[in-house]
């Protein structure tokens, strides 16, 4: 990845649309308010459009829970699908494990989505809710350098890091007996570990961890 004012302009971009879903999946609920939410990223395209060079990525919303499904009857349409993943901690009477869990729930990217005809086969596609419109009905795409951000992040699919620390950002613990405490990235080492900062029980303590082991607030 290229340094620069590109490489800023792209973290701003992925931080753009990773907030916007995530915000999606934990705030609306209801089907209504999600397509409002998705009417607004449509609407964010749309005012890019001007200084960005498109991909060819748009956006699909898809049924509650059947991401994969909708992504396995969209390529045998022949579509290039992308369902970006990341590895969650789960916790459940006292054990743990990790599993694969969306990045967006409820949404996924497709490639090759243009004529008329294509997109009323994605609506028609098992597993899915409708593709992502901006104004006058017409599919929105995603900025080539929003996609780029998502795309470098992820190998196979799966997202290898939610996000860049950086000293001074406030994050989650995700993993171990103090999981789900909030802390402050001090330093991070040489060997890619991260030193943070917590408060406990009046006192400030400072611990070492993994990348994996923290996450966004």
């Amino acid at each position: 990845m290229i340094a620069g004012d590109f490489d800023a302009r792209l973290d701003a971009d992925f931080d753009f649309y990773s907030t916007f879903f995530v915000a999606a999946a934990r705030k609306f609920q209801h089907m209504d308010e999600r397509r409002q939410c998705a009417e607004n990223l449509s609407s964010h395209c749309e005012m890019e459009q001007d200084c960005e060079d498109f991909c060819g990525w748009f956006v699909v919303e898809t049924h509650a829970n059947k991401e994969q499904f909708a992504v396995c009857n969209l390529e045998r349409q022949k579509f290039q699908t992308f369902f970006p993943r990341f590895a969650k901690i789960r916790r459940h009477a006292r054990k743990t494990d990790t599993v694969l869990a969306p990045l967006f729930p409820g949404y996924l990217f497709i490639r090759g989505l243009g004529a008329e005809a294509s997109a009323r086969s994605v609506n028609g596609t098992f597993g899915v809710r409708r593709y992502v419109a901006g104004s006058g009905g017409r599919p929105a795409p995603m900025p080539a350098s929003a996609m780029a951000g998502l795309l470098a992040r992820c190998r196979d699919g799966i997202v290898e890091r939610l996000f860049e620390p950086a000293p001074g950002t406030r994050v989650r613990i995700l993993a171990g007996p103090l999981a789900d405490c909030m802390a402050t990235i001090e330093r991070l080492d040489s060997r890619g570990r991260i030193k943070v900062l917590l408060e406990l029980l009046g006192r400030d303590i400072c611990l070492t961890l993994n990348h994996s082991a923290i996450g966004p607030i």
